[in-house]
């Protein structure tokens, strides 16, 4: 088990408004460190990697140095608690912090892309 620093990379987008963080979580037990989200809103988490059996994705609106984690939910109400396949997936929760969770599995990568409300994009 080992705590995954976030990589942020901002040049994904021409204006700025957009920016990818990953998580690379290489076996069970690994926690994503929690990444702020600011100015951003929540967009896409793209899941993907070798082994995944149990993966969360959670949030926690902590003011400062989150530990009340919950998993994210879908646009249905569905938990993202538990995620078995690699894919794309929309929470509808914008929470203060994001940290995914690999509860079982292997090599898995998630990335996340943000948006900024006040920026368009070209």
């Amino acid at each position: 088990m080992a705590n995954i620093a976030p990589v942020v990379n901002h040049d994904v987008s021409q204006s700025g408004g957009v920016i990818l963080v990953t998580w690379s979580l290489l076996t069970t037990g690994d926690v994503g460190l929690p990444f702020r989200l600011g100015k951003y809103s929540l967009s896409t988490w793209q899941v993907y990697g070798t082994t995944i059996t149990a993966l969360a994705l959670n949030g926690s609106n902590d003011a400062t140095a989150p530990t009340n984690f919950a998993a994210l939910r879908d646009w249905t109400g569905g938990s993202l608690g538990a995620l078995s396949a690699a894919g794309l997936y929309s929470p509808r929760d914008m929470p203060l912090w994001i940290a995914p969770t690999l509860t079982t599995g292997s090599t898995v990568t998630v990335a996340v892309t943000l948006h900024r409300q006040d920026i368009g994009e070209l």
